[in-house]
């Protein structure tokens, strides 16, 4: 039987919470302290309605697959993760719940969907969302370079959005960066941008932390000093990664150079102020915008999604763009709508 959580968003069949799940193997005998069971498999069944079609791609404490719904022949991605892995890290499997549940009270279109999630018998816990077709912002930073001016302001716009939901709801994400931001391509907007990966995101006006004692999560390169340093954290911190990725899609580097954690977090601590180089051809009114997002005094910064919408509101963008970076014109919330939105949720 499927154990599943009661908070299971959209039944995508009467039966789903009671359905039975295809037999997984285990490589140890019944009663030994850590069970080691195997990974889904390609052509088998998770949860009673998903079938396996392939990996997507894998970290420390899980894989996603990309999966079939049985029944309505929905294209899902699966993220899975194993009591193996969760047994590495006593928290994994909170920050995995805590993801589904988070994520799960968004609903605003540039987050990413959850449609489903629970634990079988076996051991495998699963996340269902919905399957993302494009790339991520890091893989086309790699491939591409610096991203034209209007269509870097049209990506961090979009990610401000999704955020401005997040933040009315008291959440913080605490991991922004171009890995968890997908390029998706509609109809109407070639980069359409999902926002990723709630897995470690916190409530800001809450105590309660999953994180062991002495560590901080969050990927050092973007965070501020602030998260760095294990302090409480707010929407600020949040909005100081978007300059930061904002100003690497501009300039086509990481502003924090460096590839050992403790080296890059020593440069956020005892460098100085983040500026963008001179020799970088920016305008400056886009670089005003950077540099207050990404200041290191929290007060310094935009206070609001909506504070920072308003200002890219304010830029004056070159018309004209590369070809392959042409965007069609696209609804979005205006900064005052946001600023609204963060207030009444």
């Amino acid at each position: 039987m499927v154990r599943a959580s009661s908070a299971n968003l959209e039944p995508l069949t009467p039966n789903a919470l009671e359905a039975t799940v295809e037999p997984l193997t285990t490589d140890t005998a019944p009663g030994d302290a850590v069970q080691q069971i195997r990974e889904p498999q390609p052509g088998e069944i998770l949860g009673g309605q998903y079938v396996i079609e392939s990996e997507l791609g894998r970290g420390g404490f899980g894989v996603v697959f990309k999966a079939r719904h049985t029944e309505v022949e929905r294209v899902v991605a699966v993220k899975v993760m194993l009591k193996t892995y969760a047994n590495k890290d006593a928290s994994a499997v909170d920050r995995f719940r805590r993801e589904a549940r988070i994520a799960a009270s968004l609903s605003y279109p540039n987050t990413v969907r959850i449609f489903d999630y629970g634990e079988t018998d076996e051991g495998v816990f699963y996340l269902v969302m919905e399957f993302l077709s494009g790339t991520s912002l890091e893989s086309r930073l790699k491939k591409g370079g610096p991203v034209a001016n209007r269509l870097a302001v049209h990506i961090a716009r979009q990610m401000l959005h999704a955020l401005s939901e997040a933040h009315g709801r008291g959440i913080v994400h605490r991991d922004i960066k171009p890995e968890n931001v997908m390029l998706t391509p509609l109809a109407y907007d070639r980069h359409y941008v999902k926002m990723m990966d709630f897995g470690i995101a916190k409530m800001a006006d809450s105590r309660e932390d999953i994180t062991q004692e002495g560590l901080t999560l969050g990927t050092p390169r973007y965070m501020p000093i602030e998260q760095i340093k294990g302090r409480d954290i707010d929407q600020r911190t949040d909005l100081y990664a978007v300059g930061l990725v904002l100003y690497e899609m501009l300039v086509g580097r990481p502003a924090i150079a460096g590839s050992a954690p403790v080296d890059i977090a020593m440069a956020i601590l005892n460098g100085p102020t983040i500026t963008v180089p001179d020799d970088v051809l920016v305008p400056q009114d886009i670089v005003a915008v950077i540099e207050k997002a990404v200041a290191k005094a929290p007060d310094d910064r935009f206070q609001t999604a909506g504070d920072f919408l308003a200002a890219l509101d304010q830029l004056n963008l070159d018309e004209t763009a590369d070809a392959d970076d042409r965007t069609q014109a696209v609804p979005t919330m205006s900064s005052e709508h946001a600023n609204r939105a963060a207030v009444t949720q």
